[in-house]
């Protein structure tokens, strides 16, 4: 993809197929290239990129349109790369490489400065699937210490900043790559970007950046002590060279920084007023630092960011009153399920409750498959719950719903922790599905409102002596009557007649005065009814 010596090939194939999933995003200033060295800085530029595979690259110091062209086919595969055009109004210095199977270059929006521009590249992404346009800004702003040269970078960057706010750019996807020349963190440029969270510095190094061996390893000017070919001196001693995002790139959501990959590319924080290439730099091969020495006296900065696909579906899993804790001779989750199809189309999917216990691997405990799920539809189950045996091991579990793919890829989950009393703690122990556990997925649709077919009732223990539980959850307030029948059809007992509001209810039923056998509940709501059998054992 870059042109490249011989030695470089091996590692050129394993990048690729490594970095494919993310996209590396890298500014690197040129030193007025081409220059009287144009030819043979080349050379230089292809070991540093080769190292770094970019897929986008975003350069400063770009002298003419000659020069980007050159740089463009000496350096990099034309084959593979694509390159912006050159922006001839007001004065740039810049130029834009991307690889033309990934994106293509929409626009250029040019903000003039009273010195040089910002030019903002709007790309859109080919690589599969419908994403927001990505936005590059990179500028070079004013050089030098001073209030005065503070200043003028302050303008500079207020330049950008007034325009964003006249022409939001869609998505707000944007990086803001270049030389900035910034010293400090309290200068007021610097400053004025990242007030109001408008741009978030990755790296979040706040301090007087300059001259101070603190700041060593996020230096990116000079590689060089010594003068040749024009540029600054003095070894690494400036943070001038930025890569800074908008708070979408890290909101967990499309396009976003891939958290720990920016890197001021060969610096391995030891070579504080020293040259990149003094033995032994730590982390690049010598050759690297060579050429990283010989090249400009910048370092290149990159950083990575991927696309997270947005969930179709959306669920929450809420807990009743906690914090969660079962006793040790069991009891019942009490929870709050909503599940909604937020996307534009059906949906095929699987919705799935799983219990994991300490640090294990999690177990099903409830599915269900759906087909053709409409957009809007919804499951809305407050109040619904799930039974924890009296067996489960004591120790701290976690109680998870996910939409997906089941059991491999989860959408969306949403989940909250619990804990099981008693001393019987079991390292080994795997959570297990409860017999007759309500399956809250299990339902009906009504004008695209989930509700129950049947009445759902959980009768825990079962088999039981001489108390147990039924519980039963309503969508809606509804009048209820539930008694118990022997196998004869005689009504034994009454538990509960009359209205009862929508939610979880629990009545107790006390067998002391029966003989042991199968007894059967009969519960009527509203105009449904269910059937359940009971096993008495004294």
């Amino acid at each position: 993809m870059f042109k490249n010596p011989t030695y470089h090939l091996m590692i050129m194939a394993v990048l690729t197929v490594t970095a494919s999933a993310q996209t590396r995003i890298c500014t690197y200033n040129v030193l007025n290239f081409p220059g009287s060295t144009g030819p043979e800085r080349i050379p230089h530029f292809q070991t540093v990129l080769n190292e770094i595979q970019p897929d986008l690259l975003v350069c400063q110091e770009m002298l003419d349109n000659s020069g980007a062209q050159q740089f463009f086919e000496g350096v990099l595969d034309t084959s593979v790369f694509d390159r912006a055009g050159w922006v001839t109004q007001g004065l740039s210095e810049y130029m834009l490489y991307y690889k033309q199977d990934l994106f293509e270059l929409v626009d250029i929006h040019t903000i003039l400065t009273d010195l040089r521009n910002w030019e903002i590249y709007e790309l859109s992404y080919l690589g599969g699937g419908a994403r927001p346009n990505l936005f590059i800004a990179t500028s070079h702003l004013k050089a030098s210490q001073g209030a005065d040269n503070e200043y003028r970078r302050l303008i500079e960057c207020e330049a950008l900043l007034d325009w964003l706010v006249i022409n939001p750019v869609a998505g707000n996807n944007l990086l803001l790559c270049g030389d900035f020349n910034f010293y400090y963190s309290n200068e007021p440029g610097y400053q004025a970007l990242l007030a109001d969270s408008q741009f978030v510095d990755p790296i979040d190094t706040p301090g007087y950046w300059h001259d101070s061996s603190i700041y060593a390893a996020v230096h990116t000017q000079s590689p060089r002590v010594t003068q040749f070919g024009g540029g600054a001196t003095g070894g690494m001693d400036d943070r001038f060279d930025f890569a800074l995002v908008t708070p979408q790139l890290i909101d967990g959501a499309d396009w976003e920084y891939v958290a720990g990959s920016y890197t001021s590319f060969g610096n391995d924080g030891q070579h504080f007023n020293q040259a990149i290439n003094n033995p032994p730099n730590q982390i690049v091969p010598q050759d690297v630092a060579d050429a990283l020495h010989d090249a400009t006296d910048h370092l290149p900065v990159y950083l990575d960011i991927t696309y997270v696909e947005a969930s179709p579906l959306q669920i929450a899993l809420t807990p009743v009153n906690p914090p969660v804790q079962i006793p040790a001779s069991g009891g019942n989750l009490i929870f709050d399920l909503f599940v909604e199809n937020v996307s534009l189309s059906p949906q095929d999917y699987d919705a799935w409750l799983e219990i994991a216990y300490e640090s294990g691997s999690p177990s099903t405990v409830v599915m269900r498959a759906f087909t053709n799920y409409q957009p809007g539809w919804t499951i809305d189950r407050p109040g619904m719950w799930y039974p924890i045996s009296s067996t489960y091991a004591a120790g701290d579990y976690t109680f998870t719903g996910k939409v997906g793919e089941h059991p491999s890829y989860a959408w969306d989950q949403d989940g909250f922790p619990f804990v099981k009393l008693g001393g019987d703690f079991a390292a080994d122990f795997v959570p297990f599905p409860v017999h007759g556990a309500p399956n809250p997925f299990e339902a009906a649709f009504d004008r695209g409102i989930m509700i129950p077919e049947t009445p759902e009732v959980l009768v825990y223990p079962n088999p039981f002596n001489p108390t147990t539980t039924i519980s039963f959850n309503l969508a809606v307030k509804q009048h209820i009557d539930l008694d118990i029948y022997d196998v004869s059809g005689r009504r034994v007992a009454e538990l509960v007649e009359g209205w009862r509001d929508a939610g979880s209810h629990a009545v107790t039923f006390d067998g002391s005065n029966l003989a042991s056998g199968i007894y059967l509940y009969r519960m009527v709501a509203g105009h449904l009814s269910t059937t359940g059998k009971l096993v008495l054992m004294k």
